[in-house]
């Protein structure tokens, strides 16, 4: 499941992001996805790195799934969000 804890700053108004970007000098900022950023962390002992790496590989949206949301608007041919924009929204890539 993917859920949207708020707004990036790449998806703000054009002066809202500027401003944000410009009190924050250290932002790391990426020329084609601003700054949409997931990162994932595991603390642990014991922990079997390979299967957690290959669990997380399987549950990467495809290169398909990734085509249709941008030629689609975010939206799914069955009219579904694919990637949740609001605060609170939530959406399922696929089911396993």
């Amino acid at each position: 499941r993917v859920e949207a804890l708020g707004p990036w700053i790449a998806s703000l108004p054009e002066v809202e992001r500027d401003m944000l970007r410009s009190n924050r000098p250290g932002l790391d900022w990426d020329d084609d996805h601003g700054d949409r950023l997931t990162e994932y962390v595991v603390i642990g002992t014991g922990i079997d790195e390979d299967a957690i790496v290959d669990r997380l590989d399987d549950a990467l949206v495809t290169d398909e799934e990734w085509d249709e949301c941008r030629g689609g608007g975010g939206v799914g041919g069955d009219g579904e969000l694919l990637f949740p924009t609001e605060q609170g929204d939530e959406a399922a890539l696929r089911e396993p």
